[in-house]
């Protein structure tokens, strides 16, 4: 994962993802919509640097998805995350699977890949194989 600069603002961070954005979805939202789904609201103001590393996957997640693009790809979303942040994160996913979304996960963790992914692929000395 690329490392923020630690000194910026989660909600700085936020407002940047969302420059640019030329979805209607997105014509009335403002940086802090996802923070609130996501709750890190809390944390808004303060430096990336002294929010949890869960907060901080928040964010990512919600900087993802602030361009509302056709294809969504997570590494390890769920790392850092308790078990709450863990079911709202599973359960907006397969929301945005019912919405049409294509996401590409990348996980370890059989549950997550299990819960999410309709077809699923593992890679197993450098070849990737359909499981």
């Amino acid at each position: 994962m690329k490392r923020n600069n630690p000194y910026l603002l989660a909600a700085a961070l936020l407002a940047v993802a969302f420059t640019g954005c030329k979805n209607d979805e997105y014509d009335n939202k403002s940086p802090f919509d996802n923070v609130v789904y996501l709750n890190v609201s809390e944390n808004s103001d303060t430096l990336i640097r002294d929010i949890g590393v869960g907060k901080q996957q928040l964010v990512e997640i919600a900087k993802a998805l602030a361009k509302n693009a056709k294809l969504l790809i997570l590494d390890e979303p769920f790392n850092g995350l308790d078990k709450h942040g863990v079911a709202e994160i599973r359960e907006l996913l397969l929301e945005l699977k019912a919405a049409g979304k294509t996401i590409l996960l990348a996980s370890h963790n059989e549950e997550d890949i299990r819960i999410l992914c309709d077809h699923v692929y593992e890679m197993d000395g450098g070849i990737l194989r359909e499981r």
